[in-house]
């Protein structure tokens, strides 16, 4: 087992200018911070959006909206919960169970392409 200091978190409050804010330092390479660390953020900013959590149509809704706070809110959900999912799907495709429970995994990486299309999302 690998066992290291333990990486800084992310305290920042879970709004759509954080996410972008984070999503630029790991673009520009200036995140003092794991891409591990990011999909514990973004987890967390999902469920700070509970009502999306709860209902996608609301979601799909506000996705739609005219109305552009909605609809810019429903966007950071959407890219917080696809930062969530590639990540997840990443390790199933390249690690074992027994690295997940006993490794750090916190040196793995997501490819950097993924974060200028999550970045050009947000600022569509």
């Amino acid at each position: 087992m690998n066992v290291s200091q333990p990486e800084p978190k992310i305290t920042l409050s879970y709004t759509l200018e954080n996410l972008r804010s984070l999503l630029l330092q790991i673009c520009d390479r200036e995140n003092g911070f794991s891409h591990q660390q990011l999909v514990y953020w973004c987890d967390k900013y999902t469920l700070y959006h509970y009502e999306y959590e709860m209902d996608d149509q609301k979601w799909l809704d506000d996705m739609l909206s005219e109305d552009p706070v909605r609809k810019e809110r429903a966007k950071g959900y959407g890219v917080a919960k696809d930062v969530s999912w590639k990540w997840y799907f990443y390790l199933l495709q390249g690690t074992t169970y027994k690295d997940v429970v006993s490794e750090d995994l916190s040196h793995l990486e997501l490819p950097g392409d993924l974060f200028v299309k999550w970045l050009t999302e947000l600022y569509s």
